[in-house]
């Protein structure tokens, strides 16, 4: 017994639905109710697409293994993606005998209305129904089993029986597998079935043994095969009436003993021949047997002119469902709605799986919900192949591209052909590059930065940047009637910083391919997502330790005579306090213009000091009543609502990612700074149109390397442009 989550290395169970249809008919609606009775499946063999072994298989779903609530979405064509493709729900779904039979109720809307009229206008007679399987147990082509006390014999295709799964959904569809199930009709019961394939109801032992041929078990009644019969297409029906019946030994006529004479050469020619026919015959069967109804009939018989054998049949016909979308098919066969395709983006959404990036890519996209849409349905379609290893997504992206060796120019076989003609042809870059920017992106996010109070702007370009500080001399005046408004004294201050590119790439080649190296695929743009993170803050904190000239003024940006914003002290509450009462002194140009700190900011060493002084409710007074004064045990800096910036580059140091200057840090300094909006001491900017956030390109190695690469930059920089939206302490 095999469980379906056996295929993930992950230990999930897995996400897609599988799906069988059937062709209905209508007849036992309730208009009153928008309702219909209908099979929603049967134990008849379906072809569906075994996706691990990347052929078709007949499957069997045992009615006793069915597993459904009270009541199951009812879907248009198996949409998933959309809430407007629910057009009502299936109820009162119950087990009767082989058969899972429920009823459709159809919803009061527009869309919904539109295909119910068709369904009770019969021109709509399919449903299908969508599940996930849980156990089973495949049988080999030809081989028999024993499955819950039943014997199974598997066709040419092979079998699977479903011993155990969960009913998911029931689709409205055009176009049916799985004859049996039927919507019930209210006064005759199930459609009546295909003409038969003879007039008595005992079957000929030869359209019985073909029937096996196909998937019939071999201990079925006459009735199952009838039904059996009925489901195949309108090809396979012809031929099996093609099967003449034996026909009776009649006793042979008393004749005179001939004498003895050599079989003629001819009579051994026949029997060649006969022999050669039969095995062609045996051929073509097999061969017609492994082609899905999404097969074109012309494929299917180019396949049997050219003599392929059953391996090559079943190879070409897979390697064409991988590259074409399904092909509409005729209303006498068989449908399977295969879904999903295997496509560039599933694969890119398998290795998103397989990497644990889904929710981060998804969340990239937040702001843009066509491309998150695309993005959910590629994982959708891709956590079955979550399992795939770099090799396989490489074989499957080739195969879909049609790349060819760039050595021999052939289509490749061999594993290092194929990884060679992937990287080649660029066939794995859109594939990895998803991965590798959802990963970079990932480690951005995640790697922390405390300069969160600096103020940011965007920059068209690297040119050096000048910052104007506009004054206007003194403030407005009272004019009386008739008077005339002074001229405002205008002069500007500037001080000038530009914009660098920081930038770095990582490769990965075809060992790494060969080798099954996922961690380097995910870890190395990790690594430089945080890289990119890191700039800032190291740019921020460099200029806080440097502690540089402005231009306007030619002094230090912390200054305790000009600047007034630097101290001595330690950090304390009598220093906090004159610290926040010299930033809210501050004035421009004469004005009060009443700053308030918004953030601490300080080392590591001093954050529990910090949380003690801003955090603490009350104050302990130390010492005796003669010598404290008495003020109370109120902590008046708790209502100051400093947010805490913990900083270990200020006490461990930092280098300049501009300069490659190293600055050394000190445990004891803190500092207030305004918030972004108020104070400007501090300004980051970044280029325009890159979203502030790190740029990712790929690569194909060439000249004597083979692999795929990315690179990735960060334009970026940093600058101080006023002194009065901070203070500094213990400097």
């Amino acid at each position: 017994m095999q469980n379906r989550h056996d295929f993930y290395r992950d230990g999930t169970q897995a996400f897609d639905l599988t799906t069988r249809a059937a062709a209905v008919t209508v007849g036992s609606l309730n208009d009153a109710e928008r309702s219909v009775e209908a099979v929603f499946s049967s134990e008849n063999p379906v072809p569906v697409f075994d996706w691990m072994a990347g052929r078709s298989i007949m499957e069997i779903l045992v009615a006793d293994g069915a597993e459904f609530s009270d009541q199951i979405p009812m879907l248009d064509c198996h949409n998933r993606f959309s809430c407007d493709s629910a057009i009502g729900s299936g109820r009162n779904i119950v087990k009767r005998g082989s058969e899972i039979v429920g009823r459709l109720v159809f919803a009061y809307d527009p869309a919904s209305d539109a295909i119910y009229k068709k369904v009770k206008g019969r021109h709509l007679r399919d449903v299908s129904a969508g599940y996930n399987p849980i156990e089973f147990t495949d049988i080999e082509p030809g081989k028999d089993a024993v499955v819950g006390g039943r014997t199974y014999t598997a066709g040419p295709a092979g079998l699977r029986v479903t011993t155990r799964w969960k009913l998911r959904e029931i689709s409205v569809t055009p176009i049916g597998a799985d004859q049996a199930a039927k919507i019930r009709s209210l006064n005759t019961g199930l459609q009546a079935p295909q003409p038969n394939m003879k007039e008595d109801s005992n079957m000929n032992p030869q359209q019985r043994a073909y029937l096996v041929t196909l998937g019939l078990r071999a201990d079925a009644t006459d009735a199952e095969a009838q039904a059996f019969f009925d489901a195949r297409n309108a090809e396979e029906q012809t031929h099996c009436r093609s099967i003449a019946p034996a026909p009776a030994p009649t006793p042979p006529a008393p004749q005179p003993i001939p004498p003895v004479v050599p079989a003629p050469v001819e009579d051994a020619r026949s029997g060649i021949l006969a022999e050669g026919q039969r095995m062609e015959r045996e051929r073509v069967i097999a061969v017609r047997a492994v082609a899905t109804p999404d097969i074109p009939v012309a494929l299917i018989e180019r396949a049997v002119a050219e003599g392929w054998d059953v391996a090559r049949a079943n190879s070409e016909f897979l390697a064409h469902y991988r590259g074409l979308a399904p092909k509409p098919v005729s209303s006498g066969a068989p449908a399977v709605h295969t879904q999903p395709e295997l496509t560039r983006d599933a694969l890119a959404g398998a290795l998103l799986s397989r990497c644990g990036l889904g929710d981060v890519a998804l969340r990239q996209l937040k702001d843009k919900p066509d491309d998150c849409r695309r993005v959910e349905q590629a994982m959708d379609r891709g956590r079955r192949m979550a399992c795939f290893s770099l090799v396989d997504i490489c074989r499957e992206a080739v195969r879909m591209s049609g790349a060819r060796d760039p050595m021999t120019g052939v289509e490749p076989i061999e594993r290092d052909e194929y990884i060679r003609a992937g990287l080649a042809s660029g066939a794995l870059s859109y594939i990895f590059t998803t991965s590798v920017n959802a990963a970079m992106r990932q480690g951005y996010e995640e790697a922390p930065d405390t300069s969160d109070w600096v103020r940011e702007v965007d920059v068209r370009d690297f040119q050096t940047q000048e910052e104007l500080d506009v004054k206007v001399s003194g403030g407005l005046e009272r004019i009386g009637p008739g008077g005339i408004a002074k001229q405002a004294s205008i002069s500007d201050v500037r001080e000038t910083w530009k914009i660098y590119r920081f930038a770095k790439q990582a490769v990965l080649d075809e060992m790494d391919l060969i080798n099954d190296r996922l961690g380097a695929l995910n870890e190395f743009p990790l690594e430089l997502g945080r890289a990119a993170r890191r700039i800032k803050p190291d740019m921020v904190y460099s200029l806080l330790i440097a502690n540089p000239t402005l231009v306007a003024d030619s002094t230090a940006l912390f200054d305790a005579s000009t600047h007034v914003n630097l101290t001595s002290a330690a950090l304390s509450a009598a220093s906090l306090k004159a610290g926040i009462t010299a930033m809210r002194k501050q004035t421009w140009n004469s004005i009060n213009i009443n700053l308030t700190p918004a953030y601490l900011i300080l080392s590591s060493d001093l954050e529990w000091t910090a949380r003690e002084l801003l955090q603490s409710t009350q104050l302990i007074i130390a010492g005796t009543a003669a010598s404290v004064t008495e003020r109370g045990n109120m902590n008046t800096l708790y209502g100051e609502a400093l947010a805490i910036r913990s900083e270990p580059r200020l006490s461990n140091g930092v280098i300049d990612p501009v300069t490659g200057t190293a600055y050394t840090g000190t445990a004891t300094k803190w500092y207030l700074a305004a918030s972004p909006a108020a104070g400007r001491t501090i300004k980051v900017g970044y280029r325009q149109g890159t979203g502030r956030r790190p740029q990712v390109r790929s690569f194909t190695l060439s000249e004597g390397k083979w692999g795929v690469g990315w690179d990735i930059n960060m334009d970026i920089g940093a600058a101080a442009m006023d002194y009065r939206g901070m203070f500094i302490g213990n400097a």
